[in-house]
């Protein structure tokens, strides 16, 4: 009998407001731990507002640098098992 395993993506866009389309998720990815994201995807349109970048945190306070940031690096429990990590970035809207 053949498995499958499913591997959750551990890079996530949002789109940031109420009531966003697809629960509120814009793109996912999944690339190494300890990487720069490289395909940075096309800006989110949000009717009556501009897209006015990528943050850390919901509130926009810090902007993600696309070319310093790096996602976090692998880390393992006490079983020597890769620990599920996903990083988050937000979309501002102004």
């Amino acid at each position: 009998m053949k498995t499958e395993s499913i591997q959750a993506a551990d890079l996530s866009f949002y789109y940031n407001y109420e009531n966003s389309t697809n629960t509120n998720i814009y793109w996912i990815d999944d690339l190494d731990y300890g990487s720069k994201i490289e395909l940075i995807p096309a800006n989110p349109i949000r009717e009556g507002f501009t897209f006015g970048g990528w943050y850390k945190e919901s509130e926009c306070i810090n902007p993600w640098d696309f070319e310093e940031d790096t996602l976090p690096q692998e880390m393992k429990n006490e079983d020597d098992e890769i620990v599920y990590q996903e990083t988050r970035l937000y979309a501002k809207w102004i």
